[in-house]
């Protein structure tokens, strides 16, 4: 079952921290819509949750965003070494 979990407007501006180009942000914006919505971590999973177009094209989507666009690479822009550590972690 969807759920509704954040407005797209309001991923985009956390996305935009990541992510520069205009639409590597709303691609991003969508598929972590899509994740959180999906609640899993299949891209057919996340393809039927991003709505808008057909869970295939949203699929195609994604693996495209994922082909030229490398995600390592923004959560490495979102890691602070100097975060305080939580025990256990």
């Amino acid at each position: 079952m969807k759920r509704e979990v954040l407005p797209l407007e309001e991923i985009e501006k956390y996305v935009s921290e990541v992510f520069f180009h205009k639409d590597e942000i709303r691609w991003a914006a969508r598929i972590v819509k899509g994740i959180l919505e999906a609640d899993s971590p299949r891209v057919s999973d996340i393809g039927r949750a991003m709505g808008v177009h057909s869970p295939e094209a949203n699929c195609r989507g994604v693996y495209r965003f994922l082909q030229k666009t490398d995600p390592r690479e923004a959560l490495r822009l979102m890691y602070r070494e100097d975060a305080e550590r939580q025990p256990g972690t």
